[in-house]
């Protein structure tokens, strides 16, 4: 954990930024839970249910720093957005299968896909004469729980 803590805070400081307390408590969050994914609110009350004495103003300002910087990554659920960690993830694509009845999300994973998905990209890019720099892909639907 230490070794991902120290390349986000050099990534951070060629951006000019510092790695303060709050923002070491709030990528530890996202470190030490690589596959969940939170709200702004969940960052928030785990931290203070720590016994962390922080504002959730500040956690805010910094969720949003750590996206700016693509050390997290958002996506809407419904009427919920989400973070999670980014910067060491090792999907080529990532995307989520969302169930719409019980808010179940899992992440979804597969080679193949990703690689077709990666060529419609490159098409795309060259036809439009556009950079794309994120794919967020979500399957809505009903997970094998809700079907049953």
């Amino acid at each position: 954990m230490e070794e991902k803590i120290n390349y986000i805070n050099s990534l951070l400081k060629r951006k000019g930024y510092k790695m303060t307390y709050t923002r070491g408590l709030i990528v530890k969050v996202f470190i030490k839970n690589p596959d969940k994914h939170f709200t702004k609110k969940d960052i928030y009350l785990k931290l203070k249910k720590e016994g962390n004495n922080i504002g959730i103003a500040t956690v805010y300002r910094n969720i949003e720093l750590f996206k700016e910087n693509n050390i997290i990554d958002e996506f809407i659920r419904k009427n919920e957005i989400l973070y999670e960690l980014k910067l060491f993830s090792k999907k080529i694509i990532h995307a989520h299968f969302i169930c719409n009845n019980c808010k179940k999300i899992i992440d979804y994973k597969n080679t193949d896909c990703s690689l077709k998905i990666i060529k419609a990209i490159d098409v795309l890019e060259k036809k439009h004469d556009f950079e794309i720099t994120n794919v967020d892909v979500a399957f809505l639907g009903k997970c094998e729980n809700c079907i049953n």
